[in-house]
């Protein structure tokens, strides 16, 4: 325990060198932010009063929220891992004594709780203080274990991604592709919910709206008890799937990086 202690805390520190990448995000998503409060303000004066089910200052603090979601369950595992193989510090990453996949997840959650004080709490005091958004603390508990299993879903997916380097020379590509799925299907852009139906039940079999709609929508109190559960556990399952992927893909990636003698 105290090894990955110890990575937590190198990582935490190692963030405060990308100080202009987190200055970055606070100028821009407060920007983006009060975009958003016009144009859906716009919008509802023309529309009524609910849309979606979502009042307007509903919707706003919806995208509050995903802003800090995004904040709280991004991943860098997938450049980190296509630097290493490109430059060949790959070799020496996998000889030490700790599986690879574990010390990045723990790397990933050291600055991420970095992110948590320099992004997260600044963009809840904009919401709070400018946009008058309404939190309700009632689903506390049950939205932080989602937000959890959101990071660590993320950060499988970050990683199949990231093994595509192992064989293509440039995956930006499928890196792109991977990450624009991840927000159009998981809300980021527009909530499920206005989504048509049959849209939504395609939806409901992909893992992408477990990353950030589902642990917004159980904080904001929008799914009941149950409700919130059940996709506390659909998020468990969807782990327990990409885990077993990670591990397939990552023995066959290994084997053909040892067999070319990288």
């Amino acid at each position: 325990m105290s090894k990955f202690l110890g990575i937590l805390k190198q990582a935490f520190k190692k963030s405060t060198a990308y100080r202009f990448e987190y200055l970055f995000t606070l100028i821009i998503a407060p920007i983006s932010l009060i975009v958003t409060y016009f144009l859906w303000k716009a919008i509802y004066l023309n529309t009524g009063n609910t849309i979606a089910g979502f009042s307007f200052n509903e919707l706003i603090t919806y995208y509050v929220l995903t802003w800090i979601v995004f904040t709280l369950t991004w991943s860098t595992v997938e450049d980190e891992m296509r630097t290493e193989i490109r430059s060949g510090r790959m070799t020496t990453e996998i000889i030490k004594p700790i599986n690879y996949l574990l010390y990045k997840f723990f790397v990933n959650i050291g600055q991420r709780l970095f992110s948590l004080f320099t992004e997260g709490i600044p963009l809840i005091a904009v919401g709070l203080v400018f946009l008058k958004i309404k939190l309700s603390l009632a689903f506390l508990p049950l939205s932080v274990i989602s937000v959890m299993l959101a990071f660590t879903l993320n950060f499988l997916l970050s990683s199949v991604t990231g093994m595509s380097s192992f064989w293509f020379v440039n995956n930006a590509g499928i890196k792109k592709f991977r990450r624009i799925l991840t927000s159009f299907l998981g809300g980021n852009i527009l909530p499920i919910s206005f989504f048509p139906a049959s849209a939504q039940q395609i939806m409901s079999f992909l893992p992408f709206q477990y990353i950030n709609f589902v642990p917004i929508m159980i904080f904001m109190g929008k799914y009941s008890l149950r409700e919130a559960v059940i996709g506390i556990a659909l998020q468990a399952v969807w782990i327990a799937i990409f885990y077993l992927i990670c591990l397939f893909i990552w023995k066959k990636a290994i084997r053909k990086y040892t067999a070319v003698g990288t």
